[in-house]
């Protein structure tokens, strides 16, 4: 037992650590991070607030600025997107996305919003291997983030501390359109139906290593993934 009133190794070890600055450091790395991301969020928001003729060209844009290099482009609108709209019964914002242009392509496979087609687009569970087999395969090899057998865990795109989290039954992805070309790290899929009270129709997952992201709906993804990429 160390004598009354003497410092402790680990004290000590503490006392310089803050002497030295290292606390500060990372508070003001912390606070760095945390301004950054309420300036993305902004962003977004204000890009999803945009009409889609502007919404379009402006997130292109900013895709297009990140030092990745890739050269995104717009493919010209399919003549019955309309119609396909109403056929695969998408939500409006969606559907006017499809009217006005055919989705994001880019010959780089890392770019984040290479959207299929409106003709290509396709459930979850016709696409090989489906989406909730992806999940699982990854589960399989690197655990359930959730730490609960079956279930996936969806983080709010929210990041503040009480941003709520939820559970889903990765069988609703295999009903869900999938937006862009899966990877076996992740995949974009749209709810075509309410998954849960708080998970409704229209809303986006982004499922990324095990895990998903939620959005309210097409443009607050697209918007988030814009805000992310440039200035």
């Amino acid at each position: 037992m160390p004598r009354q009133g003497a410092t402790t190794p680990v004290c000590a070890a503490g006392q310089w650590f803050n002497d030295m600055g290292f606390l500060d450091f990372f508070r003001g790395g912390n606070a760095a991070k945390d301004k950054a991301a309420q300036h993305q969020r902004a962003v977004a928001r204000k890009l999803a607030a945009l009409p889609m003729p502007e919404f379009i060209p402006e997130c292109l844009r900013r895709l297009n600025q990140a030092d990745a290099g890739w050269a995104a482009h717009v493919r010209q609108p399919h003549r019955g997107a309309r119609v396909l709209a109403v056929n695969k019964h998408l939500p409006d914002e969606l559907a006017d996305f499809y009217c006005m242009c055919d989705g994001f392509e880019s010959p780089d496979e890392r770019f984040p919003a290479r959207l299929l087609p409106i003709s290509s687009l396709r459930l979850g569970g016709a696409h090989k291997p489906s989406a909730v087999e992806l999940v699982n395969s990854y589960w399989a090899h690197h655990g359930n983030p959730s730490g609960k057998p079956g279930q996936l865990r969806v983080l709010s795109a929210r990041t503040h501390a009480d941003a709520p989290i939820y559970e889903l039954n990765p069988s609703a992805l295999d009903l869900s359109w999938l937006m862009c070309r899966p990877q076996p790290s992740g995949f974009v899929v749209l709810l075509t139906a309410d998954a849960t009270s708080e998970l409704h129709r229209g809303a986006v997952l982004e499922v990324h290593n095990g895990s998903a992201t939620r959005h309210s709906g097409f443009k607050a993804w697209l918007g988030s993934c814009a805000s992310r990429a440039g200035p």
